[in-house]
């Protein structure tokens, strides 16, 4: 499903004006507040009607200012999901859920209550209300809610900007579920470029109501010198914590089947946790290396390599959820004969780890 739009939507001091063909199956809308971002998707979901312009969607045409055609919200078919998520407080989780399924015919309903229920895991939520469950169990009974309401197209406001670090962990499966076994396209709008990076490396980036760079994340960042070198490019590594030293000097954790050293922190044995990682210290190499004073050396398959500020940088898939990010110059590429699909070790010294919340 394509989304094409070129609009300009003029409010105040602020104006609106995009030309774009969505095509990927997640694309991220990522820049700074004040942006667009949020204008632009109310557009899309037709609560901001555009001065001038066109959105197709499909092929079905939903607004068309030259022409006269403006298809109002209810007929879109637009899931939209916003930050407060909007659930109807005095109704019961499943009223919620089935409020948007009941707007829709028959012959439309590609998805069965149950089914969505059991593959968000809510089902013992339902005879309870909004107030009373968690805000990751909020999140899904409004991504439920949306799903049941059979978009062709899911848009995504900031949908996890209120939660903490481990309900947003807790959430991001659902969002890649969607997209694996729904196909439904999904426009996300972020501010935390790690949290887009676990659902797809297609960026838009908008700027003062521009559009000023669209493509793969790192790529576009680097061409358009936001700030990713640093914090854009950080590994976010899952790990197991096995082991912790009993004088507080390291911890011994696990990351897919390989082991990790990493600086001592209030940790249990079989604790689940994070590690945050540079680019800039990450050493690779073609084979295991030894004797050296780095106590990491982890073994990985090269996914992708972008460019980044003049340089490249090379994504190291060391586990089934886990990717590790080198930073290398073009010679040092060629010297070492990287390229997508070769194996690859990555060095990394204890203290280069940082631990998240």
């Amino acid at each position: 499903m394509s989304l094409a739009l070129a609009v300009k939507i003029r409010r105040s001091d602020f104006e609106l004006d995009v030309d774009l063909d969505l095509s990927s199956q997640i694309t991220a809308l990522f820049g700074p507040s004040g942006s667009g971002k949020t204008t632009l998707l109310h557009a899309i979901a037709g609560l901001a009607r555009p001065d001038s312009g066109r959105i197709v969607l499909g092929d079905r045409v939903l607004c068309d200012t030259s022409s006269g055609v403006w298809i109002p919200p209810s007929g879109r078919r637009v899931g939209l999901i916003f930050q407060d998520l909007r659930l109807f407080p005095h109704r019961s989780v499943e009223a919620n859920l089935l409020f948007g399924y009941r707007q829709v015919s028959s012959d439309q309903r590609h998805l069965a209550p149950r089914d969505v229920v059991e593959a968000l895991e809510i089902g013992d939520l339902l005879h309870r209300r909004p107030d009373e469950i968690s805000g990751g169990e909020r999140q899904r009974v409004a991504l439920g809610r949306a799903l049941l309401a059979v978009p062709e197209i899911l848009l995504m406001d900031e949908p996890l900007a209120a939660l903490d670090a481990r309900l947003r962990r807790q959430i991001l499966p659902y969002l890649r579920w969607v997209h694996e076994r729904l196909e439904i396209p999904i426009v996300y709008v972020s501010h935390a470029l790690p949290e887009v990076l676990e659902l797809t490396d297609q960026v838009v980036v908008l700027d003062r109501g521009s559009v000023t760079g669209q493509g793969e994340v790192f790529e576009v960042l680097g061409r358009t010198q936001q700030s990713a070198s640093s914090f854009a490019a950080t590994s976010q590594i899952p790990v197991i914590v096995e082991w912790v030293h009993e004088e507080g000097e390291f911890i011994r954790a696990r990351v897919g089947e390989q082991e990790l050293i990493l600086p001592f922190a209030t940790v249990s044995p079989g604790q689940a946790g994070r590690v945050a990682l540079r680019p800039e210290d990450v050493i690779l190499a073609r084979q295991r290396v030894t004797g050296v004073s780095a106590r990491n050396c982890l073994r990985g398959v090269v996914e992708r390599i972008s460019p980044l500020h003049g340089r490249l940088l090379v994504h190291l898939r060391i586990g089934p959820e886990a990717v590790i990010r080198a930073e290398l110059t073009r010679s040092a590429l060629r010297e070492l004969e990287v390229e997508e699909g070769v194996e690859c070790y990555s060095l990394v010294k204890t203290s280069a780890f940082v631990w998240q919340d």
